[in-house]
């Protein structure tokens, strides 16, 4: 999407060249878009789509489609969080009217298109340069996913900073990491980083946190991965106020895909209450010992107190086999933690330690157990099904894979 806070782009699938004739020469200076029309529909705006970022607004001729409502929702996919979608067809009813306003379309134009319809359609959604946010499927939030440890060294940061890079590199989604351990964080580490202060000077001014605050704060890696952390000295007393964590997540959250935070295990803060509570997915990281299991119980029993019904917590044991004699097994931890555990990932004792060395992220290496675990967590996050190939070959490194 546009970067530029005064210009907004407006891209068009348009299958018939009248329809294209009539945008093209629909006065839109007033409005302050960027135009661009491409010859096609529905299919062509979805293959556009999942290799290209989002324009602002979008407009998308359905004339073509046999099911309307199953391509909207296909649109929904892959369109980034914050897009206004207009559609353009060539039935003139008010049930299909109805079923795309319910969806979140803002408006469904009828051919023969006129420059004044288009025109009135593009005012409703935009005063001067700026989009009126109004709730609907396309002008969608992205989903917060919060990391959290059982104990400590159990490897939370290494998950949450190669899943983060795989679903950015790997799935073209915009993601923001948010560091909130601001003393000892180590996510910047992982990508050969020197630790900033961006994260500590949004807490200290939260009157004045906006996008392009946020975005000065931000250490971006790549194209569409940015990194929120600081590493403040270990005699200060970092102060997370709960209206700074409040306006950095709503901010991030209309711009990306996924925001993954990674959570410092101090549960009584309001800030870290609130993103407990604000998660669409809570990802609890663990090993097989007996203090692993003993805090992710404590743990499950706080969720149920302050986390909501439609929230997912998916369980996940980590380094497993490296404390062979000690470790209790997958059937003894899920029996005494009534809950099962969603994924295991066994150890690793040499590609994270090489890919820290080198600077480099491990997902990047592309092998070993650690990576084919972070593929399976990314998949989970995507929602997606695993094909045969790769459900077999992550196998090969994890043990009762179950979703």
């Amino acid at each position: 999407m546009s970067k530029d806070n005064n210009l907004n782009t407006l891209l068009c699938f348009l299958s018939d060249d009248t329809s294209i004739e009539v945008m093209q020469a629909t006065s839109l200076n007033n409005l302050g878009l960027s135009l661009e029309v491409k010859k096609g529909g529905i299919e062509e705006c979805l293959k556009y789509l999942k290799a290209n970022q989002s324009p602002d607004v979008l407009v998308v001729d359905i004339s073509d489609s046999k099911l309307p409502m199953t391509d909207m929702m296909k649109l929904a996919e892959v369109c980034e969080p914050g897009v206004e979608v207009i559609t353009v067809g060539n039935r003139n009813e008010v049930g299909l009217f109805r079923d795309l306003i319910h969806l979140g379309i803002k408006d469904y134009l009828v051919k023969p298109l006129t420059s004044a319809h288009i025109f009135k359609a593009l005012e409703h959604i935009l005063v001067g340069d700026k989009k009126v946010a109004q709730p609907g499927k396309f002008n969608k939030s992205g989903k917060l996913v919060t990391f959290v440890g059982s104990h400590g060294g159990v490897g939370v940061s290494t998950l949450v900073a190669n899943s983060a890079w795989v679903l950015a590199e790997k799935e073209s989604k915009r993601v923001s990491i948010i560091d909130l351990d601001i003393q000892l964080g180590i996510i910047p580490h992982f990508f050969n980083l020197e630790p900033s202060v961006g994260l500590q000077e949004l807490f200290e001014t939260p009157e004045r946190i906006d996008e392009t605050l946020i975005n000065r704060s931000m250490t971006h890696v790549g194209q569409n991965l940015t990194i929120l952390s600081s590493q403040t000295s270990l005699q200060d007393q970092p102060d997370i106020g709960l209206k700074a964590i409040e306006s950095i997540t709503q901010e991030l959250l209309s711009n990306v895909h996924f925001i993954l935070a990674d959570l410092p295990r101090n549960f009584s803060t309001p800030s870290n209450t609130f993103l407990l509570q604000r998660s669409n997915i809570v990802v609890v990281t663990t090993d097989y010992s007996l203090i692993g299991l003993k805090e992710t119980s404590r743990f499950l029993e706080l969720c149920k107190d302050r986390l909501v019904p439609d929230q997912e917590i998916i369980i996940i044991a980590n380094k497993l086999n490296q404390y062979k004699a000690g470790e209790l097994t997958r059937e003894m931890f899920e029996e005494a933690l009534q809950h099962k555990v969603t994924l295991e990932i066994a150890f690793d004792p040499l590609n994270p330690l090489e890919a820290l060395r080198d600077g480099i992220p491990l997902a990047n290496k592309m092998k070993g157990s650690v990576y084919k675990g972070v593929l399976a967590i990314v998949n989970r996050l995507l929602g997606k099904e695993m094909n045969h190939k790769e459900f077999k070959g992550i196998l090969g490194y994890l043990k009762n894979l179950k979703f």
